[in-house]
């Protein structure tokens, strides 16, 4: 089952999947492109990042931010949300809370606490918060579904994994 895990922003995207079981992150950046010119471009890269994909997962939004931002990254949200839906390539959204439990047991953490959680449970080697968040998701999908590569994380974190609606993994791999 190859799954394909986004955090997005506007600035900085991190993308992780597990090709091949090999577990990988990257980030997309847009460079100085703005409005429509930028939700192009991610839509784009979105779109080759998840190709063949049985299931994409997205950290959902942080409903507590505020300003222009909240509506530029719903914009993107609502493209990637639709091109997923053309593609017919099954997507999920996980609430970010669920995701800082996963990583460091608490559902409020900082950014700085889930790439230190990347850094130290995941193996993770470089200093991206954007593909830390991306690898967490990536690897409650591996966890849920009993893939390969799935990190080994405490009992106490998995317990986040309960509140998301899973697809089955039929339905996932349709």
């Amino acid at each position: 089952m190859h799954v394909v895990a986004l955090d997005l922003s506007l600035q900085a995207s991190g993308v992780a999947s597990n090709i091949g079981g090999a577990v990988s992150a990257r980030t997309i950046t847009p460079g100085s492109r703005t409005g429509a010119e930028r939700l192009y471009f991610l839509q784009k890269q979105v779109d080759q990042a998840t190709e063949g994909a049985d299931l994409v997962l997205r950290e959902g939004y942080s409903f507590g931010s505020k300003g222009r931002a909240v509506y530029d990254i719903g914009e993107l949200g609502g493209v990637v949300r639709l091109t997923m839906y053309c593609r017919k390539r099954p997507f999920l959204e996980i609430a970010p809370s669920v995701i800082k439990k996963l990583a460091v047991g608490s559902g409020n953490a900082k950014k700085e606490e889930v790439l230190v959680a990347a850094v130290r449970r995941l193996g993770y080697q470089g200093s991206d918060h954007n593909q830390a968040d991306a690898l967490f998701l990536l690897h409650a999908a591996l966890i849920h579904y009993g893939l390969p590569g799935a990190a080994d994380l405490p009992k106490a974190h998995l317990v986040a994994l309960e509140k998301v609606a899973w697809p089955r993994v039929a339905e996932a791999a349709a």
